[in-house]
């Protein structure tokens, strides 16, 4: 079967191709156009666009070649519906609306049948009130006779009138009224179009509309906000006072496996089953009101707590009859607002709708990718928005030795990659709690270890976990039942489980480890040097004392052993002589990125982190300078005041000169800059080697050019 997916490159677009691409009769061709965005599935056959009237008339006969059309509104205008509609020969913009010619497939035969679905969204009943729902009555057929009443048996009474409704359901869609002056108001107007271009006598396509729920899942989009602030631990987000209203949801590939169910069954008629609601079948305990959705996303993710409440927005004024400005304009661009938006957010957060998913998706054969709705699959959409926004749980571990840097390194790590810190407690049940918690699971976390050594990380990532029982192992037989009038003895406690020591599997295990290195004159010129408040050089002794009888003694099992051996992780041993805080950081930077690469996180950008490092670079550089300037000035007498002020000239100088030189340099190409900074030193080495002659010229030239730099420098 061949498959059209319009703009198949978008969050709901990406889904239906999943979804559409195989069925029980086996794999489906997909065929397709994309945004402007790019990124189409791989599975998409052909990628049709119509930028030109060529291209255009390509495109349309894709589109008639294929069995199954799906075209969404979300990201849609009523251009691109009016293309397909012409397309699949019907001139739309008549009045009334009327076909142009026959289908035909791409071997110009006539085609007998074609399905049409247009996805829209439960926005189009945005203002529809259940008090003023009508129950459609179902038209006879001429010649058709009503239906006999049922007939009562003997003593039995009549079934109880129907009381009032409780929720909305996809048989009541002609009675759907969207918000006035909203977009989904033109919405409504082309499913009504497509309705009605499709119901034209001698028309071969089946026209279906889907009503979505507000969409989530496989990375999110109207949710997103919120799902960010909680990974973040931000406190940006609020609740609409009073937060009671119902939101009706659905996930993305239950609304694709809906429009799938759909096209792929033949038996199915617009004329009995023209309209779909696509929503969660929710438990009670799982309701969907804003406020229980925004609360389970953000105690899922970052932990429960109390969420600021907001009053709600005033009401729009009315529209008064003859102003037609505060209508929607017949052309407006009527699409969604942009996926993950604020006004997204806020547009589905403000429905109050109770709906009931279609009879569709209630049958025994529907296949749910999320049944029972977000809040109780809530682990299984995080985990999915974790895995498409390439959010990785960063879970590290540092030691080392009494003043190595362990403190400050663990803060630079944990404001890099916006994972929490975490300090490694002498009650492990601390520290365990604190792992557990839903903050670690999805950001991970940087633990300072200290002076801990094997017994400590053992105790903390391993646990007591049952031997499963040997199916084929004989067992033991009962005790011999005693003699009549012959008292037995109590039956036996049975033996305790058997129980073997290994590591955890609660995903709490670090995945880089990293040991600081440094000889104990060093940690102690260190430890003297900070001058903590309060520190005793006593207290230097007993730490060093105490790491060094946890890791350092011959034949013992240490720290690193644990993560090589028990762990399986490889352990980073970083050398801290000669090295600042900014070069540790970065080494240990550069090894948690050289497997999996860097994470997106919500980091910075590599051009935000090269901007601060080099701006902390000249800051270093001018603190130098100035420290030997103060020296000098010092050592010549001169009156601290005059130092101040030459200090301070001497900053603005060298300040506006970096920046000046960072400015020529951005501006010059890369042909400028090599003529000027690179091709006359390595000219000026290359003669000199061909005179020289050296054993090795590449090393003779490396060592040019270093000294020439060097003295360049030295010069400046």
């Amino acid at each position: 079967m061949r498959v059209f997916v319009y703009n198949c490159n978008t969050y709901l677009g990406k889904a239906l191709v999943k979804e559409l691409r195989k069925d029980e009769r086996g794999y489906n061709r997909i065929f397709g156009c994309q945004t402007s965005a790019g990124g189409a599935p791989p599975t998409v056959r052909r990628l049709s666009t119509r930028d030109d009237p060529k291209k255009a008339k390509k495109m349309e006969e894709a589109i008639r070649s294929c069995s199954v059309v799906v075209l969404d509104l979300f990201n849609c205008t009523l251009k691109d519906l009016y293309f397909v509609l012409q397309a699949l020969k019907v001139d739309a913009k008549a009045n009334p609306p009327r076909r142009t010619g026959d289908i035909e497939d791409k071997d110009g035969n006539k085609r007998d049948s074609l399905t049409f679905i247009l996805i829209s969204s439960a926005m189009v009943w945005a203002n529809t009130k259940l008090e003023n729902i009508v129950e459609p009555v179902k038209e006879l057929a001429e010649g058709e006779e009503p239906p006999p009443p049922v007939e009562l048996a003997e003593g039995e009474e009549p079934p109880p009138p129907p009381g009032p409704l409780t929720a909305f359901q996809d048989k009541f869609f002609e009675q759907r009224v969207p918000a006035p002056g909203s977009r989904y108001e033109q919405w409504k107007q082309m499913e009504d179009l497509v309705r009605t271009c499709f119901s034209l006598e001698g028309s071969v396509v089946k026209a279906y509309i889907v009503g979505a729920g507000v969409l989530y899942g496989d990375g999110e989009e109207t949710f997103t906000q919120v799902f960010k602030d909680g990974w973040l631990g931000l406190d940006t987000h609020r609740i609409t006072l009073p937060g009671t209203n119902t939101v009706p949801t659905c996930h993305v590939r239950d609304v694709a496996r809906v429009v799938r169910a759909v096209c792929y069954k033949p038996e199915m008629t617009p004329e009995t089953n023209p309209y779909f609601l696509a929503i969660d079948k929710t438990d009670e305990e799982f309701n969907t009101t804003q406020d229980a959705l925004v609360q389970g996303i953000v105690a899922e993710i970052n932990g429960a707590r109390t969420i600021p409440t907001i009053e709600p927005p005033p009401p729009p004024a009315p529209v008064e009859e003859g102003d037609e400005a505060a209508l929607v304009p017949p052309d407006m661009d009527a699409r969604a607002p942009e996926e993950g938006s604020p006004e997204a957010l806020a547009e589905a957060m403000a429905l109050d709708l109770k709906m009931e998913p279609s009879s569709l998706m209630l049958a025994e054969e529907f296949e749910w990718h999320c049944k029972g709705g977000l809040l109780k699959n809530i682990r299984m959409v995080a985990e999915e928005f974790s895995t498409e926004r390439k959010l990785r749980a960063m879970r590290v571990i540092i030691a080392g030795p009494p003043a190595a840097g362990k403190n400050t390194l663990c803060k630079a790590v944990s404001d890099h990659f916006n994972i929490p810190l975490i300090t490694l407690s002498t009650d492990l049940a601390v520290t365990r709690k604190e792992l557990d918690s839903k903050v670690c699971r999805y950001r991970g976390y940087v633990m300072n270890a200290g002076l801990a050594g094997w017994t400590e990380v053992e105790k903390l990532f391993c646990a007591d976990y049952e031997i499963p029982k040997d199916p084929d192992a004989e067992e033991e037989p009962p005790p011999p039942e005693p003699e009549e009038g012959e008292e037995g003895a109590p039956p036996p406690e049975p033996p305790p489980p058997k129980t073997e020591r290994r590591l955890s599997e609660e995903g709490i295990v670090p995945e880089f480890v990293v040991l600081l290195q440094s000889p104990e004159a060093l940690c102690r010129a260190r430890f003297t040097a900070a001058g903590k408040k309060g520190a005793m050089p006593t207290d230097f002794q007993r730490d060093i004392a105490l790491f060094t009888s946890r890791n350092l003694v011959d034949g013992q099992a240490n720290f690193a052993d644990f993560f090589q051996d028990t762990a399986k992780a490889g352990v980073f041993n970083l050398p801290i002589a000669g090295k600042t805080p900014e070069d540790m950081f970065e080494s240990t930077r550069i090894f948690m990125e050289s497997g999996q690469g860097r994470p997106f996180n919500y980091l910075k950008t590599g051009e935000e982190v090269s901007t601060e490092l080099l701006a902390l670079q000249a800051e270093s550089e001018a603190a130098n300078k100035m420290k030997a300037s103060v020296t000098r000035e010092v050592s010549e007498g001169k009156t601290v005041s005059d130092a101040a002020a030459k200090r301070h000239l001497e900053r603005l100088r060298i300040i506006a000169e970096h920046e000046a030189q960072t400015l020529n340099l951005e501006g010059l190409s890369l042909r400028e800059y090599l003529m000027r900074y690179m091709v006359p030193n390595l000219t000026e080495g290359l003669i000199e080697m061909c005179m020289v002659m050296p054993e090795n010229p590449v090393d003779y030239l490396a060592n040019y050019l270093e000294q020439h730099a060097a003295r360049e420098q030295g010069e400046n």
